[in-house]
């Protein structure tokens, strides 16, 4: 929890320098503080050591809150720091052994990413991504079982962005991410995600 609020207080701290950089709209596409909305469809699986007689499997909606903040790192490179946070809880799905039900959900999702892109053209932007994601799963059974386990993950992904207007920006992205295992009950679960998301952000 402490790293989500460093994250937060991050966020909290680009809103409020976010002003300074009026100017912005007058830089080059890509370049400046820009904060928007992510809305994605994820594919959510758990896999266990030692393996479980079933998986749980899912594909569920998403939604991230992005701030983002691109630089010039050549005539036709732009770098973009980014930040996200979760604004809803997504499924993993669910399994059934004899009477007992067992599901798990995850929340709190915090990612923080960069990405180096080219430059297509004066209005599209080709990157790839590097980020780290911390998820909570909330891991629950029939039976009475409770419990919340916080995963540590990396992801890859391409993306596209494209430019709308000075100050609106459209992206389309991919990304697969790969957690940490927590050991829950008697066995260590180990999530994965793979997203396909669209975002709309606005450039200061």
């Amino acid at each position: 929890m402490k790293a989500i609020y460093t994250v937060l207080a991050a966020a909290v701290a680009l809103a409020c320098v976010a002003p300074s950089f009026a100017q912005a709209s007058k830089a080059p596409a890509f370049i400046g503080p820009a904060v928007g909305i992510s809305l994605m469809s994820s594919k959510n699986a758990l896999s266990f050591e030692p393996a479980a007689s079933g998986t749980f499997e899912s594909t569920d909606s998403a939604a991230d809150l992005v701030g983002s903040y691109g630089f010039d790192l050549g005539p036709q490179w732009v770098g973009t720091a980014g930040l996200a946070f979760g604004l809803k809880t997504t499924s993993f799905g669910s399994l059934t052994s004899g009477a007992i039900t067992s599901s798990a959900v995850g929340k709190q999702h915090v990612t923080l990413s960069f990405a180096p892109g080219m430059r297509v053209g004066s209005d599209g932007l080709v990157y790839g991504k590097l980020a780290l994601h911390q998820l909570s799963v909330n891991y629950t059974s029939t039976s009475g079982f409770d419990e919340t386990k916080t995963h540590q993950g990396t992801g890859f992904g391409l993306g596209y962005a494209m430019a709308l207007n000075p100050q609106m920006e459209l992206r389309g992205e991919f990304e697969s991410v790969s957690y940490n295992g927590e050991t829950t009950g008697t066995t260590k679960a180990i999530p994965k995600q793979t997203t396909f998301g669209v975002a709309v952000l606005y450039k200061f």
